[in-house]
């Protein structure tokens, strides 16, 4: 029943191509957020790139006739140039948050959400019994340090840092980010649970001792979704939403997620 289901999507989206206007440029730009964004988009050696947003994207242009041409650089110039229309052609991930920004105009947020994305404290379990009631004291935050990815923003995180009084420590990406968590510099690195999970797991850090705390209460949750520039034209758009909820209506979304943790 699954394999018919799949079957299924495959050959609506192979058939979808044949509607494709002959004026489409042949490629698109996908924007990859330099090697912070694991496991939504992993740098592989030899210039390949994998992860789960990858993924999606690649499986959303099988057989459009557009070639996807990944742009590597750093998240900060990367909306930079989005912001400031010096960027074209492109696609890439975005928070659904970001919607709240007024800066968006030449751009279009996806219609379906791909992740939810909700962000937490981790940090190591001390083996402290019982252990304290609230796990984490967020009125301790500037004594005691939390670390969070260079370039990296999230509506409500400002406002959190402001009522508790204390300023995050950046590190370039999750690896150096684990690390001051690891060399006690911090006690807490904040990110969203299983994609730091799965760094962690990458790196041969033992899950297992560590907590995370959710900041549900304090950062109101989000998801991810796939923001695009309006010059890529009223029908790609069409085909970029068409085609991924024709993923998600047969659960293949969920299926890609799977490998990456999320």
């Amino acid at each position: 029943m699954v394999f018919q289901q799949f079957r299924q999507v495959f050959m609506i989206l192979a058939l979808s191509t044949l509607f494709l206007p002959a004026s489409w440029a042949n490629s698109i730009n996908y924007l990859i957020y330099g090697t912070s964004a694991e496991p939504l988009q992993i740098v592989e050696q030899e210039g390949r790139y994998s992860g789960y947003i990858t993924d999606v994207v690649n499986e959303v242009f099988a057989d459009s006739g557009v070639a996807v041409n990944p742009v590597l650089k750093p998240i900060v110039r990367h909306k930079a140039a989005m912001i400031n229309g010096e960027a074209e052609r492109w696609i890439a991930y975005a928070l659904n948050s970001w919607r709240q920004q007024t800066v968006w105009q030449n751009a279009t947020f996806a219609d379906v959400e791909l992740l939810p994305y909700t962000l937490s404290l981790g940090y190591k379990d001390l083996g402290i019994w019982p252990p304290p009631t609230p796990a984490v004291d967020v009125n301790t935050l500037a004594e005691k340090g939390v670390v969070w990815i260079r370039g990296f923003k999230y509506p409500g995180t400002g406002q959190f840092s402001k009522t508790y009084g204390f300023e995050f420590q950046r590190a370039i990406n999750h690896q150096a980010m684990l690390n001051m968590v690891e060399a006690d510099h911090v006690r807490y690195f904040m990110e969203h649970a299983p994609r730091m999970k799965y760094v962690m797991k990458k790196q041969g850090v033992d899950v297992a001792e560590y907590d995370f705390f959710s900041l549900a209460d304090f950062v109101p949750p989000t998801s991810i979704t796939l923001l695009m520039s309006n010059d890529l034209g009223e029908e790609v758009i069409a085909l970029v939403n068409r085609r991924l909820q024709q993923m998600a209506d047969s659960g293949r979304l969920r299926v890609l997620a799977k490998p990456y943790g999320l």
